[in-house]
């Protein structure tokens, strides 16, 4: 997948990536729809799992380098603590259905 330089200002997006620093390096991208603090049901289900390659602190929040390693639909979404998780299978972009397959809970960055 490609590399993507992403400007992280939402202080929940922030503490997702400080999150994935600290542990795996992976983060969900998704987008989110209106209103400034998204809650699960704001959020769209089709993303991307990232890799955070680098990061730079800059005055209103965090430059980061995230590289794309996967798509994949959050079936689920819920607060866990401050960050909100998902249970997650692989997309199918090509029927725009998701394939069953393993789940596992991430972090989320919203854009």
């Amino acid at each position: 997948m490609t590399l993507q330089p992403l400007t992280v200002r939402h202080p929940g997006s922030v503490g997702a990536v400080n999150t994935a620093l600290a542990v795996d390096r992976l983060i969900l991208l998704l987008q989110k729809g209106d209103g400034d603090t998204p809650r699960p049901i704001d959020l769209y289900r089709a993303g991307t799992i990232g890799v955070i390659r680098q990061m730079a602190t800059a005055l209103a929040g965090l430059n980061i380098i995230v590289e794309g390693v996967a798509w994949v639909r959050a079936e689920e979404i819920a607060p866990v603590e401050a960050l909100l998780h998902g249970r997650l299978t692989p997309a199918d972009l090509t029927s725009g259905r998701s394939r069953a397959g393993s789940s596992r809970p991430s972090s989320r960055l919203v854009q």
